[in-house]
């Protein structure tokens, strides 16, 4: 994350950590939240990395779809939402 962030030059790193820290937002939900953004700009791998990441901290498959699905309409097509609870399936086959 630090070296995306450093490449594009939008925040540094250490900003961004210091914002994340004084968040509301902690642990699950702060990842929830990005992975929501992470489905309506299609970014699958990203989308794929946190939820696992999510999944390890005991975060349900069920969850992990209602935050696809919690965008739908706002900001996020039909099409968007299909492929976001495909990679929730990707990420949760055994």
């Amino acid at each position: 994350m630090e070296d995306f962030v450093g490449r594009r030059g939008r925040i540094e790193a250490k900003r961004l950590r210091s914002l994340s820290q004084r968040s509301d937002l902690k642990g699950a939900l702060q990842l929830g939240s990005h992975v929501g953004a992470l489905v309506t700009t299609g970014n699958e791998a990203s989308f794929k990395t946190h939820a696992r990441r999510l999944l390890k901290e005991g975060v349900s498959a069920e969850a992990l779809r209602h935050t696809v699905l919690v965008t739908f309409g706002a900001t996020t097509t039909f099409s968007q939402i299909s492929d976001g609870l495909h990679w929730v399936d990707d990420v949760t086959a055994k």
